[in-house]
């Protein structure tokens, strides 16, 4: 997926309210549209035979949290990108689980992604 926060703002970040500046009129445009590109590169894939497991987000992210978000603190709720990824998801009919991690939590990935991985093997049988 893309860095929505490096395509909005670059790597110098530090002094950004990243949170707040994503949820502006500009900052939503911006997400919506990465949304939009991810989809149409998923519905490519899909298209094509190609299974996906699923989106594994970045929990504490102001953009790409899934379960929490950043807002001057950890808080519950999703990221701006994913709020948009998951509506675009929802619009062009596209079913995905979407997941969140720590960047702590290496192993809650790993979790994932092997239950992800047996999901979709298991159907292959």
């Amino acid at each position: 997926m893309p860095c929505p926060e490096l395509c909005a703002f670059g790597l110098d970040r530090g002094h950004i309210f990243i949170e707040k500046e994503l949820r502006t009129p500009d900052g939503r445009k911006l997400v919506r549209g990465l949304a939009q590109d991810l989809v149409r590169q998923i519905r490519t894939y899909l298209d094509c035979g190609v299974h996906i497991l699923g989106v594994l987000g970045k929990n504490g992210s102001p953009s790409c949290g899934v379960e929490e978000t950043w807002a001057g603190h950890v808080c519950p709720g999703s990221g701006a990108f994913i709020e948009e990824l998951a509506s675009e998801l929802n619009d062009q009919g596209i079913a995905l689980e979407m997941t969140g991690m720590r960047d702590s939590e290496p192993e809650k990935a790993i979790a994932v992604l092997d239950r992800w991985l047996s999901i979709h093997l298991a159907g292959k049988k």
